[in-house]
């Protein structure tokens, strides 16, 4: 699946779902009604259910190393996130700080995912010019 079709259904799961902030992220009890944050929406759209009886943050480096989180963090001109070696916090800006603390509503967050969306198709498109171009 391309990154841009990830963001896309992020921002499905958050129109179908519902928005919020915190804790909106996805473990193997959430439900598939349970409303999700930006980081939720983008859990949701790859698959990944997050462990959370694992008291270390590594739970999150899935998430924090997809191409579909690291294109939005690159869209809003963020630090990218890391977990700390020892699993005790984050380096760096993870997306929840945006969603929780600077976006406005759900459909900034949605718009938001959205336009990511349009530039990795951008991005998709012109890197399969290249490899049709460099075949030919």
């Amino acid at each position: 699946m391309e990154t841009s079709e990830v963001l896309d259904l992020a921002a499905d799961e958050i129109e179908r779902r519902g928005w919020q902030r915190g804790g909106g992220w996805l473990s193997p009890i959430s439900l598939d009604t349970d409303a999700v944050c930006l980081e939720g929406g983008i859990i949701a759209a790859i698959g990944l259910r997050l462990d959370e009886n694992d008291p270390s943050d590594h739970k999150f480096t899935p998430l924090l190393t997809c191409p579909a989180y690291r294109a939005v963090t690159e869209y809003l001109g963020r630090i990218p996130a890391y977990v700390r070696p020892d699993g005790s916090g984050f380096e760096g800006q993870p997306l929840y700080y945006w969603n929780d603390d600077e976006a406005a509503d759900a459909e900034h967050v949605i718009a938001t995912l959205r336009a990511a969306a349009a530039v990795e198709r951008a991005r998709e498109a012109a890197q399969e010019r290249v490899v049709e171009a460099v075949s030919a």
